[in-house]
């Protein structure tokens, strides 16, 4: 009996320290991997530069800027930011005024329409939801001499209404398709209780698929209001000069500025500076963006 445990233990010790094999991977794949790797540090050094660059000019003087203008320069020159902010501050209000209002617009109407995909049943469904996807197709440059000439019918023009309907418009289409995919991943077990239990279609849609799709609402709104900040074409055309974006309004302080001096340290600032409130929304909202991302929204 003694001599049977001890084989078993034996056999036991033998099973648990059996090394493994290690699958070894051949040339090609090494290769292949060391391609990528490179590829993928080379692609973020690009990104890096242009950053680098707007860092240091903005806190050089006209001097530093003309003799070294890609170096790091000392003393750093912490007036362009005061002069910068002198320029940008009544930029941001308008800013946000209009990136709010695409970003509650839209998402209240693109999801509002993606329930309405998957949990109604109406004639032409389908083919509807097509054209919204083949809308997506369209360049909005193609559209948009129609769409200035729209605005301008409508009396429109010079007004943040021309800015901000469009906007809404131009977006929906694909973030339909962006929560449609997302609400048809719900358990349907979860609104069909609800409806069991009395609660109407209004009911099931802001206390039950709203909260259980918040990651990618987070994630849609993050790039919506990115775009919407960083929106120059359109704002331009349809705004008056003080309802100006930053992006519209730091264009032809650049110009300016740069045909007065021959530098670009000032406006550099200004672009730190309009960065800014980005990266703190970013900040607080990256988890959320990332479990977007991450949660399979983007599969069909």
């Amino acid at each position: 009996m003694e001599n049977a445990i001890q084989v078993g233990e034996v056999d036991e010790q033998q099973i648990v320290t059996k090394p493994k094999r290690v699958r070894k991977r051949s040339p090609k794949t090494v290769a292949a991997q060391c391609i990528i790797i490179l590829l993928t540090v080379v692609l973020l050094v690009l990104q890096f530069i242009p950053i680098y660059i707007t860092l240091i000019k903005s806190f050089k003087d006209l001097n530093q800027d003309f003799l070294n203008p890609y170096d790091l320069t000392f003393p750093f020159e912490w007036s362009n930011y005061a002069f910068a902010w002198d320029m940008v501050k009544s930029l941001f209000l308008n800013t946000f005024i209009l990136a709010f209002a695409n970003v509650f617009g839209t998402l209240a109407l693109s999801s509002l329409g993606a329930f309405a995909f998957v949990r109604f049943r109406f004639p032409f469904k389908e083919t509807i939801f097509t054209a919204i996807l083949a809308i997506m197709m369209i360049p909005g440059t193609l559209t948009m001499v129609a769409q200035f000439m729209l605005v301008d019918t409508l009396s429109l023009l010079h007004t943040r209404w021309a800015v901000i309907l469009p906007t809404i418009a131009g977006n929906s289409s694909f973030n339909i398709f962006l929560l449609r995919t997302f609400f048809g991943g719900v358990p349907g077990e979860v609104l069909e209780a609800s409806e069991i239990d009395g609660a109407s279609k209004f009911r099931q849609f802001w206390n039950f698929m709203l909260p259980l799709s918040l990651p990618i609402i987070f994630t849609a709104g993050l790039m919506l209001f990115m775009q919407s900040w960083n929106d120059l074409i359109w704002p331009m055309l349809v705004l008056k000069e003080e309802q100006y974006t930053i992006a519209t309004g730091l264009l032809p302080f650049t110009t300016e500025y740069y045909r007065m001096t021959g530098s670009y340290s000032v406006p550099m600032a200004g672009y730190v500076l309009t960065s800014i409130p980005l990266l703190v929304i970013f900040f607080f909202t990256s988890k959320q963006f990332i479990s977007g991302l991450t949660s399979g929204a983007f599969k069909m």
